[in-house]
């Protein structure tokens, strides 16, 4: 799992930071329940410059582009397509679903959605993996209903909430079931079910009933998608391979 976490953190960084922002060096750890993680770091060492990724052309390929041996892009079209969940419609695109390899979720980040990773997904395909990219409720294609009206699938209200209790000062406000005490919950301070609680479940049930591999997944996230996908682990270990993240939010 290590080594294909390493392989897919390499190709994604090589697309996402082709414009010579820095190097990156993957991190490997390990979430409670056994699940792997993966992140990235800046390497100012290398100059600024993108580590190659010894990878060959695919023959679905197209448009892409040659960086030190390796692919760097894909502007290939990808179909629209649509799951419904829980009354809900929603947006993805994949790529090699009849591929043999490892499956991936790529998750977006804020204000993202799944042509984020345009020129990942089929290169990633190429390299057999099974590649999918979902527009999280509220983003992109996918529906966005009333934050405040919809209760159905507001994780937040599916979970006890007291157990991610963090410390706080004597007299901060908090919100939520909690109450004013020494602690503040984690939850949203206005009841919206934009959350990553929400956002983790429905990454759950998209992995379950549209990817459908036994084996499970590794969700490759960006920005505030990396939340949801750490949750998504935490939740069911037993359906994450392992979680790569890039540029993490909120960290």
């Amino acid at each position: 799992a290590k080594k294909t976490m390493r392989k897919i953190l390499l190709l994604a960084a090589s697309v996402l930071f082709s414009s010579g922002v820095g190097a990156f060096v993957p991190s490997v750890g390990r979430l409670a329940g056994g699940s792997r993680f993966v992140s990235r770091q800046t390497s100012p060492q290398a100059g600024g410059k993108v580590l190659p990724v010894p990878v060959s052309r695919g023959a679905g390929a197209v448009g892409s582009r040659r960086v030190g041996g390796g692919v760097l892009s894909c502007t290939a079209k990808l179909e629209d397509k649509y799951w419904e969940w829980n009354g809900y419609k929603t947006r993805y695109q994949s790529a090699g679903e009849d591929n043999d390899g490892p499956s991936l979720l790529l998750v977006h980040g804020f204000g993202g959605n799944a042509d984020h990773w345009r020129k990942n997904t089929q290169v990633l395909a190429d390299q057999g993996f099974r590649v999918f990219a979902i527009d999280m409720i509220g983003y992109g294609f996918s529906d966005k209903p009333d934050p405040q009206g919809m209760s159905s699938v507001n994780g937040e209200l599916k979970r006890d909430l007291s157990s991610y209790m963090r410390f706080a000062k004597e007299g901060t406000p908090s919100w939520g079931p909690v109450g004013t005490t020494h602690f503040t919950d984690m939850a949203h301070p206005l009841g919206s079910g934009y959350n990553f609680y929400t956002w983790a479940d429905q990454l759950a049930d998209f992995s379950r009933e549209v990817i459908a591999d036994s084996k499970g997944v590794f969700p490759v996230c960006n920005s505030i998608g990396s939340c949801a996908g750490l949750q998504f682990a935490i939740d069911c270990p037993k359906d994450v391979r392992g979680v790569v993240i890039c540029d993490s939010s909120l960290r």
